[in-house]
C-alpha cells in the first residue's frame, strides 16, 4: 500500500496531467474556431468590425459573433433581452421589490461582456461617459456596469448589422 504523501504526489500528478491536457484542447478547438473565422469571408468580416470596438478583444469576439449571427434578432433590444440584460421588477400584492436584470439567457456571454464592459469603461469613450453620467445621477456602480453591459452589446449589434466598424459618437 503507498504511504498518503505517495498517494498525493501521484494524485497531484494526474491532475497536473488533466489541465495540461485540458489546456491543450482548448488551445485545438480556439484553433479551429479561429480557422472556420478565417475561411468565411462573413464571419470574417464580422469578427473584424466586432474587433473594432473598445473593449471587444479577439477572445470575445468570436462568442459574441457567434451569438449575433446564429439568431435572427430584429432589434438590438431583443439581443439584449435574449442575454438577459433588460430589467425586471419583481412584485406581488404591495410589495415591490428591486428591478434587477432577467439572467435569462447564457450566462457565460455575461461574464464575457461583464469583463469587457470593464475594459469598455475606460478605453470606449460612448460607454465611459455613459457609465459617469449614470454614476453622477444618483445610480450605483454595479447598475451603471450592467447599463454598460448592455450598451456595449448593442454596439455589436449595431456594428454586425450595419456591416461596419465601429465609429465613436463621441470624440
Amino acid at each position: 500500500m503507498l504511504s498518503s504523501k505517495n498517494n498525493d504526489a501521484f494524485i497531484l500528478e494526474s491532475l497536473q496531467d488533466m489541465l495540461k491536457n485540458f489546456d491543450e484542447a482548448i488551445e485545438k478547438i480556439q484553433a479551429k474556431i479561429n480557422e472556420h473565422i478565417d475561411n468565411n469571408p462573413d464571419l470574417k468580416s464580422g469578427f473584424e468590425h466586432l474587433i473594432s470596438i473598445p473593449g471587444i478583444g479577439e477572445k470575445v469576439a468570436p462568442r459574441v459573433l457567434n451569438l449575433l449571427k446564429s439568431k435572427q434578432f430584429q432589434s438590438a433590444s431583443e439581443c439584449a433581452a435574449f442575454v438577459g440584460l433588460t430589467p425586471v421588477q419583481r412584485q406581488s400584492g404591495l410589495m415591490k421589490g428591486k428591478p434587477r436584470i432577467s439572467k435569462k439567457g447564457n450566462s457565460t456571454i455575461r461574464f464575457k461582456l461583464y469583463m469587457c464592459a470593464m475594459s469598455a469603461i475606460k478605453y470606449n469613450p460612448d460607454i465611459k461617459v455613459q457609465y459617469e453620467r449614470l454614476l453622477a445621477n444618483g445610480k450605483c456602480k454595479k447598475a451603471a456596469l450592467i447599463a454598460a453591459m448592455r450598451k456595449l452589446l448593442q454596439i455589436c449589434y449595431g456594428v454586425i448589422k450595419h456591416n461596419s466598424n465601429y465609429q465613436p459618437q463621441i470624440n
